[in-house]
C-alpha cells in the first residue's frame, strides 16, 4: 500500500478541503459558511460538527456540496445508511459523479463489501491522489478491517498511514480502537495520551481515557480528565464517571448528588444507567443500608447483567441479609464472568494467530454477550459468519443476540439458519 497520496498539501489552499480539488465556484453558499462546512466534514473531530452540518444541509436542501459533505461526515462516523441516502441526494443535485463513486466505494468497504471497493481504492492510493482523499481512504480501510475484526490488517494499514502522517489525530484515534478491540489496555492508555497531546480539546478521547484510568484504579488521574470535560454533549457521561471517582475517594455527599442528578438524565444508555445504579448501591453498601443496596444492585443487573463487580456486590449484601445460598450464587457468577473476561484476552491473541478460524471469533462474541457487551459481540459474530456462512454456532449466538435485543423476527431467522447450517455441516460445536 502506498505510504502517501500525491497532490494538494493540507496547508496550501482551503479549496483542497473539497474532495479531489472540487472547484470553488460549485455551490451557492457564502464563502465563510462553505469553508466551515468543508473543515467540519474532514476535521479530526467530526462528531462535534455533525449536527451543525445536518442543520446546514436542511437549510440549504438544493445545495449539492452541503449534501455531499454531510454524506462524508456520516460515513466517517460509521452511519453508512444515512451516508448513502444523503450521497444519493448529492448525486441527484448534480455533484460530481467521480466523487460520488469514490465515496460509494468507501461506504461499500466500511459495510464489509470488499469486492470491487478494495482494489479500486488501493489503485487510487497507488496512482496518487489528493492528500485529503488519501487520508479518507486509509481511514475507510481501517474502519472496514475493524468492523470485520481483522485487527492485524487494521494495524498494518495504520502503520502505513502514521508513517506518512505521524500526527494524524484520526489515525491515532483508530489505533486506540484497534488496541481496545485487542484488549491491550497498557498500550491503549499510551495511545489515548498521545492523541490528547495532538488534540487536547477532543472530549471523546478524553472521556475514554478517563474511564480507562478509572478501570485501572487510577482514580486521581481519571478525575483530572473528568473535570476537564466541559462540552454540553459529554457532560452527562463525565458526571457519572466523576461521581464514581468521588465515591472511591470517600467524598460520598458529592458522589450521591451527582449520581442522583444522573438518574434524571434521559440521555443515558441502559449500560450507563446500570453503572449509576451500581455506584449508588456501593454507597448504600458502605452505609450498611443493605435492603436499599440490594434493590439498587438488582436494578443495575436488570440493565447491565454482565458486570462481575455488580454481582459481587450483590453477593456481599445478600450475605449480610442472611440469604446465603443466593449470595453464593451471585459470587459464583462474578467469578465466572471474571474468568471469561480473562479468557477473552487470550481468545483475541489466538485470533491474531489464526484469523480465519470462525470458532475463535464466535467464542469472543459469546463471551461478550455474557458480559452484556452486545454491540461488540455482534461485530465478532458477524465476522465469524463472513469467514464461514453456514457456521451454526455463530447463528445460534446471533439468535440469542436478537432475542435479547427484542428482535423476534431476526431471532427466528437465525435459528432457522442455524438448523440449515447443521444440515449442511453437521451439528454445531
Amino acid at each position: 500500500m502506498r505510504v502517501r497520496g500525491e497532490g494538494f498539501r493540507w496547508a496550501v489552499v482551503v479549496a483542497a478541503l473539497s474532495i479531489a480539488s472540487v472547484p470553488l465556484w460549485r455551490g451557492t453558499a457564502g464563502t465563510v459558511e462553505l469553508s466551515h462546512a468543508r473543515k467540519a466534514a474532514y476535521s479530526d473531530n467530526v462528531e462535534a460538527d455533525i449536527d451543525w452540518l445536518r442543520d446546514l444541509s436542511e437549510r440549504r436542501p438544493q445545495n449539492a456540496e452541503f449534501a455531499f459533505l454531510l454524506a462524508v461526515a456520516h460515513r466517517r462516523l460509521g452511519a453508512t445508511v444515512q451516508a448513502r441516502d444523503v450521497l444519493n441526494r448529492a448525486a441527484e443535485l448534480g455533484w460530481d459523479q467521480k466523487d460520488v463513486l469514490t465515496q460509494t466505494h468507501m461506504l461499500d468497504l466500511q459495510s464489509g463489501r470488499f469486492g470491487q471497493a478494495e482494489p479500486h481504492l488501493r489503485e487510487m492510493l497507488r496512482q496518487g491522489c489528493a492528500d485529503i482523499l488519501a487520508a479518507q481512504i486509509y481511514e475507510s480501510f481501517v474502519k472496514a478491517y475493524l468492523s470485520d475484526m481483522r485487527l492485524m490488517e487494521a494495524s498494518l494499514t495504520l502503520d502505513y498511514w502514521l508513517q506518512w502522517q505521524p500526527n494524524s489525530v484520526p489515525a491515532h484515534a483508530l489505533r486506540a480502537d484497534v488496541l481496545f478491540a485487542a484488549r491491550d489496555t497498557k498500550r491503549l492508555e499510551d495511545e489515548y495520551q498521545q492523541t490528547l497531546k495532538l488534540a487536547p480539546k477532543n472530549d471523546v478521547i478524553r472521556l475514554r481515557l478517563a474511564y480507562l484510568l478509572l478501570d485501572n484504579k487510577d482514580v486521581a488521574g481519571a478525575l483530572l480528565h473528568f473535570d476537564a470535560i466541559a462540552t454540553q454533549r459529554m457532560r452527562s457521561d463525565a458526571r457519572v464517571g466523576w461521581a464514581a471517582c468521588q465515591r472511591q475517594l470517600g467524598n460520598l455527599p458529592q458522589a450521591k448528588a451527582a449520581l442522583e442528578e444522573s438518574l434524571n438524565d434521559d440521555g443515558l444508555s441502559p449500560e450507563q444507567r446500570g453503572f449509576v445504579l451500581a455506584e449508588m448501591a456501593q454507597i448504600l453498601l458502605g452505609e450498611k443500608a443493605n435492603v436499599d443496596a440490594k434493590e439498587r444492585f438488582l436494578e443495575s443487573l436488570a440493565l447491565a447483567p454482565g458486570n462481575p463487580t455488580t454481582h459481587y456486590g450483590l453477593g456481599l449484601v445478600l450475605s449480610r441479609l442472611g440469604e446465603k445460598d443466593e449470595a453464593e450464587k451471585q459470587l459464583q457468577i462474578s467469578r465466572e464472568l471474571e474468568a471469561k473476561i480473562e479468557r477473552l484476552a487470550d481468545v483475541v491473541k489466538e485470533i491474531a494467530q489464526y484469523p480465519d478460524d470462525p470458532s475463535l471469533r464466535c467464542e469472543a462474541g459469546e463471551i461478550l454477550l455474557d458480559a452484556g457487551r452486545k454491540d461488540d459481540a455482534y461485530m465478532w459474530l458477524l465476522s465469524a459468519l463472513r469467514l464461514e456462512r453456514w457456521y451454526a454456532r455463530a447463528h445460534l449466538a446471533l439468535a440469542r443476540y436478537y432475542a435479547e435485543s427484542g428482535r423476534e423476527d431476526m431471532h427466528t431467522q437465525h435459528l432457522a439458519w442455524a438448523a440449515q447450517s447443521q444440515h449442511v455441516q453437521g451439528p454445531a460445536e
